[in-house]
């Protein structure tokens, strides 16, 4: 069950909203206010029965406003309240609601805890299925008064080297990844062999490459070092009682 005391309150979430909305110059059909919401059921009502009655005597701009609204509007019943929604095309099943301003902090805590406290890429698709002017703006308010996702932790990166080996003598294991070598020489060492003939092979000869680390140059070292030991393999995690035990993998 969410923790309400984190979700974002109401009052602060409604707060935040009118100063955006004071900040924009032009109304806007997305955020209609529950006056502006019964005023538009009256008169897509007002359209649909002038439209039944043709003979109804009627100005030019009362006809004008009978068919913007009902171009853009439509008004259903649900549970016995009537709900403004966006007008149907021939062959629609789907009804999309509009949300007066003051429910929608309610229709944005719905959504999100639908969507497991998923971001706007989850919330915004979900909200689209039932509602015309849930807005972008809307749901990125929400959440970043969301105290839940905030205080989400954002998992380490792993970086891209290699946590070093500690050993007790000298070349008992090397750790390799493949390079080109002979196309990128250090100096008069280009290739794996030559490295080996200067320093010595070492006891293990390890790479996390997996099997392309096996290939006919690797298989000609142990022709020359038949003691040396050559493993492959990836880094695997396993959890026990809680806590991360890291293994590795490998394979001679």
């Amino acid at each position: 069950m969410q923790d309400p005391d984190k979700l974002p309150s109401r009052e602060i979430f409604d707060s935040r909203l009118s100063k955006i909305l004071k900040a924009k110059k032009a109304k806007n059909l997305a955020y209609m206010t529950k006056i502006e919401y019964s005023k538009f059921i009256e008169e897509v009502k007002e359209a649909k029965a002038l439209r039944a009655a043709k003979d109804k005597p009627c100005t030019v701009a009362q006809r004008s406003l009978a068919q913007r609204r009902l171009a853009r509007f439509g008004v259903v019943e649900v549970n016995g309240e009537e709900k403004l929604i966006a007008a149907m095309k021939p062959g629609q099943n789907q009804m999309l609601f509009f949300a007066p301003v003051e429910e929608l902090h309610q229709v944005l805590e719905e959504a999100h805890i639908a969507v497991g406290h998923g971001g706007k890429n989850r919330m915004l698709p979900h909200l689209k299925q039932q509602y015309k002017n849930v807005t972008e703006e809307a749901v990125l308010l929400y959440l970043s008064l969301c105290g839940i996702c905030l205080n989400k932790k954002t998992a380490k990166k792993r970086g891209l080297t290699v946590k070093p080996m500690v050993f007790r003598e000298m070349n008992d294991r090397w750790q390799v990844d493949l390079v080109d070598w002979q196309t990128s020489p250090d100096g008069e060492f280009k290739h794996l062999l030559s490295i080996m003939l200067c320093f010595g092979a070492p006891c293990i000869l390890q790479s996390d490459n997996g099997k392309e680390f096996c290939n006919e140059i690797i298989t000609s070292l142990k022709k020359t070092w038949p003691e040396l030991k050559i493993v492959h393999g990836k880094l695997i995690f396993l959890v026990l009682n809680t806590k991360f035990i890291k293994l590795k993998k490998l394979k001679e």
